[in-house]
């Protein structure tokens, strides 16, 4: 089995830098993924792009204030 800490002290002052860019790369990739799943309505998605289309700015706006989606 091996050693994680001893790979990462193998190699060297770069593996420090390299290791707190990968979990910030993970963070950032979860976050990302939760962010995207909050928009499971796509019917409300759909209706606020055709009111833009409609030209009714405030009644999408409106719409996009009440739903739970980060539109």
């Amino acid at each position: 089995m091996f050693d994680l800490l001893g790979i990462i002290i193998k190699g060297g002052p770069v593996m420090a830098p390299l290791l707190v860019c990968s979990i910030i790369a993970l963070a950032v990739v979860i976050e990302r993924f939760l962010f995207w799943r909050r928009i499971s309505s796509r019917q409300a998605v759909e209706e606020m792009l055709d009111l833009v289309e409609r030209g009714e700015i405030a009644k999408a706006s409106s719409l996009g204030n009440q739903a739970d989606t980060p539109l």
